[in-house]
């Protein structure tokens, strides 16, 4: 692909802004609700991304 490096240098990039917002919260949550249910949300939270890895980046190529 001819953006591969432009594209990668942009999502990496955009990883980084959910975490600078979530610090302040995280800490906040955790207070409130304990860790054991912080990290379960967390998890609960990536299953519909885990979900659509197959149709979105495919292990193998067709």
């Amino acid at each position: 692909p001819r953006y591969t490096a432009t594209q990668y240098a942009l999502f990496s990039s955009l990883a980084a802004v959910p975490r600078t917002f979530i610090n302040a919260s995280a800490g906040y949550i955790v207070a409130e609700t304990g860790w054991f249910l912080f990290f379960f949300v967390c998890f609960a939270l990536t299953i519909p991304g885990m979900l659509m890895l197959p149709k979105i980046a495919p292990w193998s190529q067709k």
